[in-house]
């Protein structure tokens, strides 16, 4: 049952649906994004002395107070505290400062001896992992197909991928083009007076791809739609299901053989 309320922001009559545990509502999102922001759990003193004079990250103050970083910038804003430039920071971190610019790794110009990469060898072995590469040379990987391969899952191909990557798609796709023009059949809008790169033509399938698997690749299922029409088609816009015949429909006879 509905019922009216205020909106905990900014305190505007809202009608809702059902009651929430908090008792708090709101006019939208918007109003609902801002009460959080507002809710801060440090005062101005606490995050300026954490962010100025500890030099922490927004990073490091989320953690503290259990929050996400960009609410934590935002606090930032509103108390009028000055943020630093993203990726500063990390001079006063040794373990890091590497990563500013003009520095390079501490490891640079390095190389592990023999004897810690076969003790490393011999640690990875025992947690069950293999050397990449075998005594001849070549990729562990290689050559190895099917059930050999450790991305096998029991060859099942997906069924649509299938579909599509066979031959007669193919050949359907062809013929439907040619029928229809390459012009969209519902807004009539023409590939060839368009950007390829930004408006994209579609395959619709009239009667269920996964229902009547005896006309996936039939052209008479098929028709040339733009993607625009065909997520219309498939909407709730669609209300008479226009590109979609009727369940209740009487089922034409070349779609029962």
């Amino acid at each position: 049952m509905k019922f009216k309320t205020n909106c905990s922001h900014c305190g505007k009559e809202v009608i809702k649906k059902m009651k929430t545990k908090t008792g708090r509502y709101y006019c939208d999102i918007n109003c609902k994004s801002e009460w959080q922001r507002n809710q801060k759990p440090v005062d101005k003193e606490w995050l300026y002395k954490k962010y100025v004079v500890e030099e922490l990250s927004a990073n490091d103050i989320a953690k503290i107070v259990k929050r996400n970083p960009k609410r934590v910038w935002e606090w930032l804003r509103d108390y009028g505290i000055k943020t630093r430039p993203r990726g500063t920071g990390w001079e006063n971190k040794p373990d890091f400062s590497f990563w500013k610019h003009g520095k390079s790794s501490p490891f640079k110009g390095k190389k592990h001896t023999d004897a810690f990469k076969e003790e490393q060898r011999k640690r990875r072995l025992k947690d069950g992992r293999v050397p990449y590469l075998t005594k001849e040379g070549t990729h562990y990987m290689r050559g190895r197909k099917g059930a050999l391969h450790h991305g096998y899952k029991g060859g099942s191909t997906p069924e649509r991928q299938s579909v599509y990557s066979s031959i007669s798609w193919r050949e359907a796709v062809k013929k439907v083009w040619k029928r229809d023009d390459a012009i969209c059949q519902k807004c009539g809008l023409d590939n060839r007076d368009v950007n390829r790169e930004e408006t994209k033509f579609h395959i619709h399938h009239m009667y269920s791809f996964t229902t009547y698997k005896h006309l996936q690749t039939n052209p008479d299922n098929l028709i040339l739609l733009c993607e625009n029409c065909h997520r219309w088609v498939h909407s709730n816009e669609n209300k008479n299901g226009e590109f979609i015949p009727m369940k209740e429909m009487r089922l034409p006879e070349w779609i029962l053989k």
